[in-house]
């Protein structure tokens, strides 16, 4: 069963039509906020700022797990950007795609856990530890992610460095209201829940 962040990344999205912004913006000019409130459920992405999206070849790669093409996508220095305004900062070497997002907003660091990809959830932290808290359309973190795959060894990756810098991620909700671990559990991955309890 593919997860959200595995059907995303194969490109199975429901990408807003001209019909639904088009009743979005009647329904505000009528302030029927229930119907908008609806609609927002529907599909969050669409009261968003838009995003770049995620090159082709990189979440490819991403999916494979091509370390040496996900690398050539990557700044070779270590950075920590805020990721609200990395649309607003040009990286040197003019990557930015690395950034990008996939159509149910998810970055790369949910591709490589949700793939179950190690050395690249490993090398992508490193890069900016700070993606660990950016949520998805589905409000799924990258620790939502992997220990929904049961990557367990990603799992751990994600704890003690979330330890190290990023402590709110370990209580990070999805739209449900269910922490990683709760994830975890649910899906019956195991060694993936035991890696909380350390």
């Amino acid at each position: 069963m593919a997860t959200a962040a595995r059907a995303d990344a194969e490109g199975i999205d429901n990408p807003i039509t001209n019909c639904d912004h088009t009743m979005l913006e009647r329904q505000r000019k009528y302030m029927n906020y229930k119907l908008l409130e609806a609609l927002q459920r529907r599909d969050q992405t669409m009261f968003e700022p838009q995003r770049e999206r995620m090159d082709y070849e990189f979440l490819k790669a991403l999916q494979g797990g091509d370390k040496r093409t996900v690398e050539r996508f990557l700044p070779q220095e270590v950075t920590a950007i805020d990721i609200t305004d990395a649309d607003n900062v040009a990286d040197q070497a003019g990557r930015r795609s690395w950034r990008g997002v996939t159509g149910g907003g998810n970055l790369a660091l949910h591709i490589a856990a949700d793939f179950g990809h190690f050395e690249l959830a490993q090398l992508i932290c490193a890069r900016d530890s700070s993606l660990l808290r950016v949520s998805n359309a589905a409000g799924k973190t990258p620790l939502h992610c992997a220990a929904r795959a049961g990557a367990d060894q990603i799992v751990s990756l994600f704890i003690s460095e979330a330890r190290r810098c990023e402590e709110e991620v370990l209580r990070a909700t999805d739209r449900e209201g269910k922490t990683a671990l709760h994830v975890a559990a649910e899906e019956g991955r195991v060694a993936a829940a035991r890696v909380f309890d350390v």
